[in-house]
């Protein structure tokens, strides 16, 4: 009797082992589906802003179909060229030394855009820093019945890092702020070049390391891509979370992957601070937990290792501790007749035509919600209401709904500078002449058509490296979800914003998440044009000279 038990049960465990390898193949279907469409719309499609940055509105332009193919065409022989610089002359190079070096001047960069750019907070980033300084003061009106930040609990966190900057550096102080994100980018990047050398590790035989002196080729095209992220440097002086949650959400995803690979205590604290801290800054940063969460539950039913429960434990703590602090800090300062803005209100007005675009900002959330007296639940019926009509209009007009959510999806998606002057539009003095070219004269023109091609870059790498784990790929890829736990947090983020309120802002932060796989994708790119290039040349020579040889010996 107990022997007929058991072999139902080994049954159901030989069918949950394999339950990381289904999840693998269905989410590498998904993903290179995904990014098929991003790279064919970003080839023919453009989202982008007029000359006049005060305009915020998006614009959807035909791309020049030849001068994408140049760009490909001019990405394909720099590619190349890496590589065969890499053969021959990597092995002198110092790791260290040479990321060090960059570090340094990415952060000197940062710190200069933000001395030239001279703008200064506005819209939701003046008022997150009046409530930060009238909290500072004592003054908790903020989170009372109707207050703005009682209606927005969300901005509770990124209102507390503030106070402590303000506390540090004075009240008011948003140069602080603007200086703090700029010394954060080193983080960023630094946590970025760790993960894409663990995605390199994960393709090497078991047991075997990595020199830490020297380069990887994925490292050498991450460095590269980073470096020329002209919007990561547009948004430092930017108050507000883009640049520090995003920083902590990539060291969270470095720290994941060491957490699989050797769990200590270390590598758990970090990883439950980094991604703790990078939600409180950013809510919608949630996403990429989730992702970490299903990663870590997937691999332990498969596994039945208990060290990917606690890898997971480590990200639920670190959620839950930020968000407690938060809440005990105010809550004895919030009435409880204070209530929040409902999510569904975001959710419907993600379904409005407005004069920004399809689903982008209008107010509704806001208006709705003070119209139905700050009530959650009158004003989640009217959302309701409003969600059942926009169906509705789907369903008797399709061809309606494939357009809104195609321009949803294209002003938000394939708009290369993802806003980046639009929303650093506020100018408190007159421009060095550097920063006025980058947004007025010439400058702009050409980092328009540089990102165009960098986005192209960037969608054709990820789809790149999810390609070469198809069924003629490397079988590891598709067996295993350790590579992309991270990539599984920006597909919800590609669904969330479908969902939302618009705006091609709130995308920025997947591009920063998205270049340790675009550069992977890249370098095993490179690898294979330089194989068939090179590779067959060599054999065709080898082959000539054999055959002037062979004819030689007959005369």
């Amino acid at each position: 009797m107990e022997q007929r038990k058991e072999e139902p049960r080994r049954y159901w465990w030989k069918k949950l082992e394999k339950l990381e390898e289904f999840s693998a193949s269905v989410f590498l279907v998904l993903s290179i589906l995904t990014f098929a469409v991003l790279f064919g719309l970003s080839f023919v499609l453009s989202g982008e802003n007029s000359l006049d940055i005060m305009e915020e509105t998006v614009y959807i332009v035909r791309d020049s179909i030849w001068g994408n193919l140049l760009g490909i065409g001019i990405f394909l022989a720099l590619d190349v060229g890496i590589i065969r610089c890499f053969q021959r002359y990597g092995k002198s190079w110092n790791r260290r030394y040479i990321l060090s070096v960059i570090l340094a001047g990415m952060t000197v960069a940062s710190i200069l855009w933000v001395w030239m750019s001279k703008t200064m907070p506005q819209a939701d980033q003046k008022v997150v820093c009046e409530f930060a300084h009238a909290f500072n003061q004592g003054d908790y009106s903020g989170l009372a019945w109707g207050g703005y930040v009682a209606k927005c609990p969300h901005q509770l966190g990124l209102i507390t890092w503030i106070r402590v900057i303000f506390k540090l550096f004075g009240e008011n102080n948003y140069h602080a702020f603007q200086y703090v994100s700029a010394c954060l980018v080193p983080v960023l990047v630094y946590s970025g070049d760790r993960f894409v050398r663990k995605l390199a590790e994960l393709k090497l035989p078991k047991r075997s390391k990595m020199s830490p002196t020297r380069f990887v080729t994925e490292e050498i095209f991450y460095l590269l891509l980073i470096v020329s992220c002209v919007p990561l440097y547009l948004y430092v002086p930017f108050v507000y979370g883009e640049i520090s949650s995003t920083a902590f959400a990539m060291l969270s995803a470095w720290m994941f992957l060491e957490c699989q690979d050797h769990l200590t205590i270390g590598n758990g604290i970090g990883l439950a601070l980094s991604a703790g801290a990078a939600v409180m800054l950013r809510q919608n940063t949630v996403i990429l937990l989730i992702g970490y969460l299903l990663v870590a539950v997937i691999k332990w039913i498969s596994t039945r290792k208990k060290q990917m429960l606690l890898v997971g434990c480590c990200v639920l703590a670190g959620l839950l501790l930020f968000q407690g602090m938060l809440k005990g800090f105010y809550q004895k300062h919030r009435p409880e007749d204070a209530q929040a803005i409902p999510a569904i209100l975001y959710v419907a007005m993600g379904t409005h035509e407005t004069d920004l675009g399809a689903g982008w900002f209008d107010g509704y959330n806001f208006l709705t919600f003070e119209g139905q007296g700050c009530d959650r639940e009158k004003a989640e019926a009217v959302a309701k209401a409003d969600l059942r009509e926009f169906a509705y209009k789907i369903k008797t007009e399709p061809s309606y709904g494939v357009d809104f959510y195609f321009r949803k999806f294209v002003t938000q998606w394939s708009t290369p500078m993802y806003q980046g002057l639009s929303m650093n539009n506020c100018l408190e003095a007159e421009q060095p002449r550097l920063a006025e070219s980058v947004y007025f004269g010439w400058l702009r023109t050409v980092i328009d058509r540089w990102m165009n091609w960098y986005q192209l870059a960037l969608y054709g790498g990820v789809l790149a490296l999810l390609l070469s784990a198809c069924p003629k790929g490397d079988r590891r890829k598709r067996k295993s979800l350790d590579g992309y736990s991270l990539l599984i947090g920006i597909f919800g983020g590609i669904l969330f914003t479908m969902l939302w309120e618009a705006k091609s802002r709130y995308v920025f932060p997947y591009l920063l998440l998205l270049i340790p796989y675009a550069a992977a994708g890249l370098s095993d790119l490179a690898r294979r044009l330089d194989d068939r290039i090179f590779l067959e040349k060599g054999n065709a020579e080898y082959e000539r000279r054999n055959e002037n040889k062979e004819s030689y010996r007959r005369q």
